[in-house]
């Protein structure tokens, strides 16, 4: 059985029509647009693996009723203790969010042509921006890629890109709507203003 695309179509050409309609509202230049969306792509990735962390709680309830049958790592070349396995596990529930985190990625306002990455404690790179959104790149993008397996696993079987890309795009379209409001009541505003003057 074919695997199922991590990313569908559908919601990714969504999230395209959205932003080309978003830019024309919008008056800043392509690059920072682009950046700006990334950005906010990036919080909304970070709070949906976030999100789908188990409860401590319950998680350790559950460590608990298995007792001496849970899977122990090896660090160093040692079999981890049960004990030191329970911390690991319960200090790591929301680690597959922190690869989105990118704490050194900061959007501007002009756009930039930068690599961050993101590390964990072991400084082992778990995440990575690539920003090329400075001004005079002809074709600006934000490349964000979470580096753990983990994220590639989780989003195969839930589809927490796809979910971050509806969410995108429907606060794009928001708007978008706000925007035409605006113009439609400024029109409105003007023609009154006309109608009136011609009565007098």
């Amino acid at each position: 059985m074919a695997e199922k695309p991590s990313i569908d179509p559908r919601n990714l050409n969504a999230f395209n029509k959205a932003l080309a309609e978003y830019k024309h509202y919008n008056q800043r230049e392509l690059g920072p647009l682009i950046e700006n969306r990334a950005n906010r792509m990036r919080w909304e990735l970070y709070r949906i693996f976030r999100d789908i962390a188990p409860d401590k709680a319950a998680l350790s309830s559950e460590l608990d009723a298995r007792g001496g049958n849970i899977k122990r790592r090896i660090v160093k070349g040692r079999r981890l203790t049960l004990e030191q396995e329970k911390r690991k596990r319960l200090g790591s529930v929301k680690y597959l969010s922190i690869g989105f985190l990118l704490r050194e990625w900061r959007a501007t306002k002009t756009g930039q042509n930068i690599r961050k990455d993101q590390r964990n404690r072991q400084n082992r790179r778990i995440g990575e921006v690539i920003d090329r959104t400075a001004r005079g790149i002809r074709r600006p993008y934000v490349e964000i890629t979470n580096l753990l397996e983990g994220a590639a696993k989780q989003n195969a079987q839930r589809g927490l890109v796809n979910r971050a890309l509806a969410n995108q795009t429907a606060d794009m379209k928001r708007y978008i709507v706000r925007k035409q409001k605006q113009a439609q009541a400024r029109t409105i505003a003007k023609m009154n203003a006309f109608t009136k003057g011609l009565t007098l």
